[in-house]
């Protein structure tokens, strides 16, 4: 009976000491916050958010920036899990000498930039997504042009020398047995604006333009009128497999390797960015504003539907990319660093 008691006792103080010792192995979420989407948690434990990533993010003003405006928006509103620091120019030029030294985490810029940024900085940045088809239109304000062929012998102001701008048109131009220099003078401009204000004074008659400046051009000039989309034109030319691709999403490759999860979480942002631009172009024009990718939301309105915003990955991207950098790099070598990038410039 004794001997009863005394183990009696004995195992009271066992459990007493197990009641009062902590789980060791029980994670805990402070309240109001959760794991992002796809994190995954041990059996019987409550998820624990991930440590907040801040990216810095360069994008364009025009196309190239439209499909990230919704992503703006939000990280200057304080709704994104991570930081997002972003930086806005004109064209990638500005920035260069930043792409080259790998100063970015994520970049938009055009598909030709992304193959010339391989061999000036190689291993540096590799191609996560296309995210614009073409947006480039000709405008002719003297009822003239009604085909490509129609362009020998006149002069066409454009902008993007050394861009997608200069090799979608040499390209076209060059498939339809048009050389120029002899058939056809082009004279670029520094920018878009540029090219804008003088077919408005009536000072350029034939001028190729991007969206969403061809929507605003159009309204101010009267007789400027779209008479080829350069999309359809290459279309028309093309190897098979070969679209139009004008610009890109560029990951650092270290950040990759260092904070997967952040770029990520981001492509999952942009995703969702791109799908929301293409269905709701009246709220997605105030991000753009708002951003100061353009400068009037009505004329972005406009102007969204024809920009070809898209969120291309994958094997269909690489596929699509390694073809068109093999016509331009027949057409005008030059444009894509003087050769056609390796596979190691896709994100596997």
């Amino acid at each position: 009976m004794k001997k009863l008691l005394a183990l009696t006792m004995v195992l009271c103080m066992v459990f007493s000491i197990v009641a009062c010792t902590p789980a060791s192995n029980v994670t805990t979420t402070p309240t109001g916050t959760e794991a992002p989407e796809g994190t995954a948690t041990p059996e019987g434990t409550t998820p624990t958010p991930a440590t907040p990533s801040e990216l810095d993010i360069f994008a364009m003003k025009g196309p190239t920036g439209i499909g990230m405006a919704p992503i703006f928006s939000d990280a200057a509103a304080g709704k994104t899990f991570d930081k997002y620091n972003f930086t806005i120019a004109a064209n990638a030029q500005e920035k260069l000498s930043d792409l080259i030294a790998g100063n970015y985490d994520i970049a938009s810029v055009p598909t030709n930039l992304a193959a010339t940024l391989a061999k000036k900085a190689p291993g540096v940045y590799k191609i996560a997504a296309v995210n614009t088809l073409g947006v480039l239109y000709v405008l002719d304000s003297t009822d003239s042009i009604k085909s490509v062929n129609d362009l020998k012998g006149k002069k066409i102001y454009a902008t993007g020398e050394g861009q997608v701008p200069q090799f979608a048109l040499e390209y076209v131009l060059t498939k339809n047995g048009l050389k120029v220099g002899t058939d056809v003078e082009i004279e670029y401009l520094a920018d878009a604006s540029d090219v804008g204000k003088l077919v408005i004074a009536g000072s350029a008659e034939i001028a190729m333009l991007p969206q969403p400046y061809v929507t605003q051009v159009s309204a101010k000039a009267e007789k400027a009128k779209v008479a080829l989309d350069i999309t359809e034109e290459w279309d028309k030319v093309a190897e098979e497999g070969s679209r139009l691709m004008t610009s890109c999403v560029l990951v650092n490759a270290k950040t990759y390797e260092n904070d997967k999860e952040a770029v990520e979480r981001f492509m999952e942002e942009f995703r969702k960015s791109v799908k929301f631009v293409n269905e709701n172009t009246a709220e997605a024009a105030k991000n753009v504003v708002e951003a100061g990718i353009v400068a009037d939301a009505g004329l972005a309105e406009k102007a969204i539907p024809k920009c070809n915003i898209v969120c291309i990955e994958g094997e269909e991207m690489k596929t699509s990319l390694k073809a068109l950098y093999e016509a331009i790099f027949a057409v005008n070598s030059a444009l894509v660093g003087g050769q056609v990038p390796s596979d190691d410039i896709y994100l596997k």
